[in-house]
């Protein structure tokens, strides 16, 4: 029987994340939830090797993974870790979840000054039906 580490493979998180830009990219709203916390999950298992000196376990590596890459895909780091506390019942993890959302916060808004929903909510009021003369107006 293989083991998920053999199932998953190390190019899930650029494999998905492809996905999920090609989705945005064709402007149909695709939902941004579940392919972000996906990829995060994806690098959180991806680089789980990398940490083993930590003693940190997979599963609170996968956490942190999946709260820092949504925080940074939507720069809104409380809606991120809250969202993450309340469906998986991490509470007790909830300062370290806090910190990696903050961090990636910070981090993306370095890279796009723009949030996501601000660009989409921008995009969409600017793109609305053109307004048409009106009669007897030159």
């Amino acid at each position: 029987m293989e083991s998920a580490r053999e199932k998953i493979g190390p190019w899930y998180p650029l494999q998905r994340a492809a996905a999920s830009m090609l989705v945005l990219l064709t402007g149909i709203p695709g939902g941004l939830f579940d392919p972000s916390f996906s990829i995060g999950a994806g690098l959180g298992h991806t680089t789980a090797g990398l940490f083993a000196w930590s003693g940190a376990g997979l599963q609170g590596l996968i956490l942190l993974w999946i709260v820092a890459y949504f925080s940074g895909v939507v720069q809104s780091p409380m809606t991120s870790f809250i969202i993450v506390i309340e469906m998986t019942g991490a509470v007790a993890f909830t300062l370290p979840l806090g910190v990696a959302a903050i961090l990636a916060y910070e981090v993306s808004r370095r890279v796009c000054p723009v949030a996501l929903y601000e660009a989409l909510a921008q995009n969409f009021l600017c793109s609305g039906p053109e307004e048409t003369p009106r009669r007897g107006s030159s």
